[in-house]
């Protein structure tokens, strides 16, 4: 890299079409003095009214420009030649077919302000050009700190001759990243000779962004990415259609702050509340925790409408398995199913028993790993009337609760909401409670 003096930038960062406005001689001596013999010579630029839809001459076999196809995950911002300017107002220059354009005066400079997001790194920067002249083409990728200096990332000095249009890269220097808050980014241009068989048809600059992501925002305060529709619409819509990946992704690297929020500033008063809307299967990686509401299922009924059904809650993490068995002779063995006991704490199981014949009580004799046991005894009418256990035969039902095995969950843990995040100054605030 070459550092640019401050002076060559004497007007500042400049967001208008005119780019930057340099002086041509300070800035071809700092060229020459980065890239050895051959650099363009400090001629002052000619003056005279600029013209750029001269009727001059405009190579016959010079083609529209087709540049060639670009790397995976790169994007691209293409300049027009016509969108070049000069930096000296004073000079001169001509415009031709396919949006070309040529200087009338040698040594003269034209630029193209870059408008690139944030964060991103510019990688590639290719010419299209048609010369055909013995004179030396200069190619440039410029950042500039207003007011401070400038820096030369690209510089590459062209001079093979060719009766067509031809693609001249301007090898990068060094990795430029992107910070459009200190920095204005230009390319430029310029010719050793002032004719038409020198023409700048335009330039393609290649950049990537953070993740492969397609549109980058950032923020140390407020939005990095802003979106807002009125009816109908969607403020912002992701759409995935490869085999991998996803339509929107979200990550935050401190354990405060969520990767996504969202909120509906009609709530708490239902059903105007909606902050999340999931067509599909919803996967969660984490604990679940809902304050403020119950969880359930709106289950549709008979009559067309849906009612809502309420998920029990314990103050501890338990799984529980139904099921029924049958006694003969006053016993039964029941086999817990492998699935249900590889996820749960076989050692401490509660069983809850429920006989279909009042003639007999059961009791749970003994719980082992894989089951547990089961004996009947008759009821005081059943004794009475003569009956003895092993007379007992007839089904039951069963309810089997254990601790969850793969989590931890304490008894009753205290949980701290995390505070709401204030709403975005361009936002509607959420309504004060009464």
């Amino acid at each position: 890299m070459t550092m640019i003096p401050a002076e060559m930038n004497a007007g500042g960062r400049m967001v208008g079409r005119r780019g930057l406005i340099a002086g041509a001689a300070a800035l071809a001596a700092a060229m020459a003095t980065s890239t050895g013999t051959g650099g363009v010579s400090a001629t002052p630029a000619a003056t005279g009214n600029s013209n750029r839809d001269a009727g001059t001459q405009q190579p016959s076999n010079a083609p529209a420009p087709q540049y060639a196809a670009g790397a995976a995950d790169t994007l691209y911002q293409n300049i027009p030649g016509v969108n070049f300017d000069p930096l000296d107002s004073a000079s001169t220059y001509g415009g031709s077919a396919y949006s070309g354009i040529y200087a009338t005066a040698a040594n003269s400079y034209f630029s193209a302000l870059l408008d690139l997001p944030q964060g991103a790194t510019i990688t590639e920067l290719v010419f299209s050009l048609f010369h055909n002249d013995a004179s030396v083409m200069t190619l440039a990728l410029i950042s500039y700190d207003a007011g401070v200096s400038g820096t030369l990332y690209a510089n590459t000095l062209h001079s093979t001759q060719s009766a067509s249009t031809v693609y001249a890269s301007a090898p990068i220097l060094s990795a430029v990243p992107v910070d459009n808050s200190r920095y204005t980014y230009i390319v430029r241009w310029s010719s050793g000779i002032g004719a038409s068989s020198s023409t700048l048809y335009g330039a393609r600059v290649g950049y990537t962004l953070p993740s492969k992501a397609h549109v980058y925002g950032s923020a140390t305060s407020g939005s990095g990415v802003y979106g807002t529709a009125d009816t109908g619409g969607y403020g912002v819509q992701g759409r995935a259609t490869g085999t991998s990946g996803a339509a929107l992704y979200g990550s935050s690297n401190n354990p405060n702050v969520p990767a996504f929020y969202a909120v509906n500033y009609a709530a708490p008063t239902p059903p105007n509340s909606i902050a999340g809307y999931f067509i599909g299967e919803v996967y969660v990686n984490g604990p679940f925790v809902v304050v403020g509401g119950p969880k359930s299922a709106a289950v549709p009924h008979p009559d067309g409408t849906h009612r809502l059904l309420y998920c029990m809650e314990s103050p501890e993490s338990w799984f529980e398995d139904f099921g029924e068995g049958t006694i003969t002779a006053g016993k039964a063995e029941v086999k817990l199913d492998p699935d249900f006991a590889a996820t749960v704490d076989t050692s401490k199981l509660h069983v809850f028993l429920t006989p279909h014949d009042e003639a007999y009580h059961l009791a749970v004799t003994n719980r082992v790993g894989g089951g547990f046991s089961v004996s009947g005894v008759p009821s005081a009418p059943a004794h009475a009337a003569g009956r003895k256990a092993g007379d007992l035969n007839g089904t039951f039902t069963y309810r089997v609760v254990a601790k969850r095995k793969d989590v931890t969950a304490p008894r009753l843990a205290k949980f701290t909401p995390p505070k709401a995040l204030p709403p975005l100054a361009s936002e509607t605030p959420a309504p004060s409670k009464k």
